[in-house]
């Protein structure tokens, strides 16, 4: 027998054209796992034209077992913990599929788009056929064929509502609702800038 490390660790790469998050990845697993403290995790219920809405899983909740989901924070590895009694997020209609468990040969029926950069520009983008797509990530899958489908966060609009310099100002994640207790380490909005709790 021979202990080798399970692949429950993503890494979000470093990105800068998507307004309100600086790192990005894709993770799925064949168990239910906590988020990581700094990272948001989201599902996508909706793609129209060319952009698909991605809705944060509330905090507390914990990723259900093969669920694709795309995690937002700083750049870095994250270990995701396989969860216990943590309540399972409610992810029906998700359209991020998964390789959870193994790495997934993309079939014209999967109609996938895997996440990547393009001449700068960070969005799904067509798969092909027969390649590969290493285990415990996840894929979006549309059934109208497009180019490629950008990625937008809901709620962000509030943001731009914040105002003032003021050492006492609300605090808002990252999808612009009001935070009464910030979590160490996670990333804000406060006084229009974006902020780290240390």
């Amino acid at each position: 027998v021979k202990e080798v490390e399970y692949q429950n660790t993503p890494t979000l790469n470093a990105i800068d054209d998507i307004a309100g998050v600086s790192a990005i990845g894709t993770f799925s697993a064949p168990f239910a796992t906590i988020v990581p403290e700094g990272v948001t995790a989201y599902c996508i219920k909706s793609a129209d034209g060319d952009y698909a809405e991605m809705t944060a899983i509330a905090a507390g909740e914990a990723i259900p077992a093969n669920q694709g989901v795309l995690l937002a924070g700083e750049a870095g590895k994250y270990t995701m913990t396989p969860a216990k009694d943590e309540t399972r997020a409610d992810l029906s209609g998700n359209l991020l599929g998964h390789s959870a468990g193994a790495a997934k040969t993309l079939a014209e029926s999967d109609n996938a788009y895997i996440l990547t950069r393009v001449n700068g520009t960070t969005a799904f983008y067509k798969g092909k056929i027969g390649s590969t797509l290493a285990m415990n990530r996840s894929y979006l899958s549309l059934s109208t064929p497009a180019e490629s489908v950008q990625i937008r966060l809901d709620g962000t609009t509030s943001i731009e509502e914040i105002n003032g310099n003021d050492a006492d100002a609300p605090v808002y994640d990252l999808l612009g609702r009001r935070v009464h207790s910030p979590m160490k380490g996670g990333v804000y909005i406060k006084n229009n800038k974006k902020i780290i709790i240390r």
